[in-house]
């Protein structure tokens, strides 16, 4: 089970999401910003598919275009919707 996603280059712990929120305009099509707010933050995950330990920050910006965003903003949507999915079969 996929629990620490890649998005542009920022790590992201499905477990440890609150709310993802797409802040471009979709009205001018200008760029925005993808935020997600977490749980937890200013904490250290170890990520098992790499074997390694990052900060993972309260909440993240992700900076992008309106195209990029809507994309970003549907992929961890899915992801984390099929972690919950995942982590409620296991209790």
């Amino acid at each position: 089970m996929e629990r620490i996603i890649d998005i542009n280059n920022t790590l992201i712990d499905l477990g440890n999401i609150k709310s993802v929120i797409n802040d471009s305009d979709a009205m001018s099509y200008s760029d925005g910003y993808l935020i997600i707010n977490l749980l937890r933050g200013r904490e250290y995950v170890y990520n098992p598919d790499t074997k390694e330990t990052v900060l993972i920050e309260p909440q993240i910006k992700i900076f992008g275009s309106f195209d990029k965003i809507a994309v970003w903003f549907d992929e961890v949507k899915e992801k984390w919707n099929k972690y919950m999915i995942e982590m409620e079969k296991l209790k």
